[in-house]
């Protein structure tokens, strides 16, 4: 369906329309909300001001179309073909998550509102509406019924009610509240502990303050006390495998209890929240690179840590559970040497086939990198690389398939101050593989061994950060100048280099990711060996 364009009508593009997690919302204390316990039918809510999109740059006037160009599907508010909601215009679960979630409808109604344009509001509220008349709830997860979906959804809602009170969008909300309270929850009983679910209560307490439903603010309250316990392991690491999602659940889990004290004073929930916090703050600093931006293990993407280590000594950060061990020689010195090993239970949730994987840093600069994430379209070209094991700095047994429930654990640390080093085991391939990797903070040197039995031909795959060029390379070394430092890496290796990739469309390798769809040209490096042991170092110079 194409529609007509005219020079007059605002239009919101699709670059606009931001992909990224939903900011924690802020906690304003405008009037104190009442809990169930003392509600009179006379109680006033509202303390919390819901986060809205960004507004659109362009004019939204009363009385004049409004399209939306949201590329592959361009529509006018309030004209949209109700057989989109059957017939999703991309294939892309991103896209069709923000479409069916109006996130789009923000921006037009907050723009709107900004400038006194009621009837655009009431407009766009409209068009919100007919999807609810034309494409009904049946109670599965198709077309726009998902949790990760509805949960959005309610989000745009309470945008929408705190720009309008529009009467209508109570009866929306309490559609989006059911489903969240059904089987459909992304948590337990259903579901293991995920952040999904964390934000599904965020905004049904968020809904519930707006219109007045303390039956909705005290059963997600609840649902959160029950649940912070499990969501992160006795060290406070995230189950979610992903240094940027550990980061995301640590910072939604104390706005949400700063929203839970304010909503339901006096409640004890939110001091079991934030005792629990206490070792996920630590862990946080833990994934932070000496750069001040996360570690680049699962899907993360390059954001701000949690720096810090005031009064703590420099070591190693290990939590079986999760299966982490990160390593730091100072928490002063920018340049220190830095790395985190992977090992621990199967892969699940936001985390990569990267059993025995490690990342490095040193001397100002990350040297060895994981990939980010592109797309969770699975359709797209890169979405079968970037979480698969050659997109990482792993060994790999050529010829035999990956055990996708492959856990690993680590057999031995050392750390005399100055070198760390630390044996993986594990049997992703089906056969007994070793890896030791030894950090030498004053050598700024880090050498990987991957150990295999008798007869197994091995791979070794490693990844440069974007900001290291090729200088040279040969069968069994390789040199490359950082761009921003000017320092050289020097790589040897006793294996030989079979490929080295810098942005491969044919391998789909050589490539980073630092934003969401955002990519780099990063160097691959794969080493082929047909030894027991194989040791591969990098030095910087």
């Amino acid at each position: 369906m194409k529609l007509a364009r005219t020079p007059t009508v605002p239009v919101v593009s699709a670059l606009a329309l931001s992909l990224a997690a939903p900011s924690a919302p802020a906690a304003v204390a405008s009037e104190q909300a009442t809990s169930s316990r003392t509600i009179n039918p006379a109680a006033r809510f509202g303390t919390i001001v819901p986060p809205c999109a960004d507004p659109i740059d362009s004019a939204v006037k009363d009385g004049e179309p409004i399209e939306v160009d949201l590329s592959p599907y361009r529509f006018t508010v309030g004209r949209i073909d109700p057989r989109v909601w059957t017939d999703s215009p991309s294939k892309d679960p991103a896209w069709t998550m923000w479409f069916y979630s109006f996130r789009w409808a923000q921006q037009v109604a907050r723009k709107a509102a900004a400038h006194g344009q009621d009837e655009a509001v009431a407009r766009t509220v409209a068009q919100v509406q007919r999807f609810y008349t034309e494409n009904p709830d049946t109670g599965r997860s198709v077309h726009g019924w998902d949790e990760g979906t509805s949960l959005r959804r309610l989000q745009t809602l309470n945008c929408l009610y705190h720009l309008s009170k529009d009467e209508r969008i109570p009866a929306m909300m309490a559609v989006e509240v059911e489903l969240q309270f059904g089987p459909r929850y992304y948590g337990p009983p259903y579901r293991r502990i995920h952040n999904h679910g964390l934000m599904a209560n965020q905004f049904i307490i968020t809904a519930g303050s707006l219109v007045g439903r303390a039956d909705w603010i005290e059963r997600a309250a609840q649902r959160m006390s029950n649940e912070i316990e499990g969501a992160f392991s006795t060290r406070g690491v995230s189950f979610e495998q992903s240094a940027a999602y550990h980061k995301d659940n640590h910072g939604q889990w104390a706005a949400y209890g700063r929203m839970i004290e304010e909503v339901l004073p006096g409640s004890p929930i939110p001091a079991k929240i934030n005792a629990k916090l206490v070792r996920v703050a630590e862990a946080s600093q833990w994934l932070t690179e000496p750069d001040g931006m996360v570690t680049s293990v699962g899907d993360s993407l390059r954001v701000p840590g949690v720096p810090g280590g005031r009064g703590k000594k420099p070591g190693a950060f290990r939590d079986e559970q999760t299966g982490w061990l990160a390593g730091r020689f100072s928490w002063k010195d920018p340049k220190t040497s830095y790395f985190v090993v992977r090992y621990g239970p199967k892969t699940w949730a936001h985390g990569h086939f990267d059993k025995s994987s490690v990342v490095w840093s040193t001397a100002g600069s990350r040297v060895l990198t994981g990939p980010g994430y592109s797309t969770y379209d699975p359709v797209s070209p890169t979405a079968p690389w970037w979480k698969k094991p050659y997109a990482h700095n792993v060994g790999v047994a050529r010829g035999r398939a990956l055990d996708a429930g492959a856990t690993g654990r680590v057999t031995s640390f050392t750390n005399t101050g100055r070198v760390m080093t630390t044996v993986v085991r594990d049997r992703a391939y089906g056969v007994d593989h070793v890896r030791r990797v030894t950090v030498d903070d004053p050598g700024k040197r880090i050498t990987v061994v991957d150990g295999w039995p008798r007869g197994v031909v091995s791979t070794q795959h490693f990844h440069l950060d974007h900001t290291w060029k090729l200088v040279s390379r040969s069968k069994s070394g390789l040199v490359a100048r950082n761009s921003v430092t000017g320092k050289r890496v020097v790589m040897t290796t006793g294996g030989t280099i079979s490929r080295v990739s810098v942005g491969s469309s044919r391998y789909q390798d050589g490539w980073q990711y630092l934003r969401f769809g955002e990519r780099r040209n990063a160097i691959a490096i794969k080493i082929d060996s047909s030894y027991r042991n194989t040791a591969t170092t990098f030095a910087v110079r």
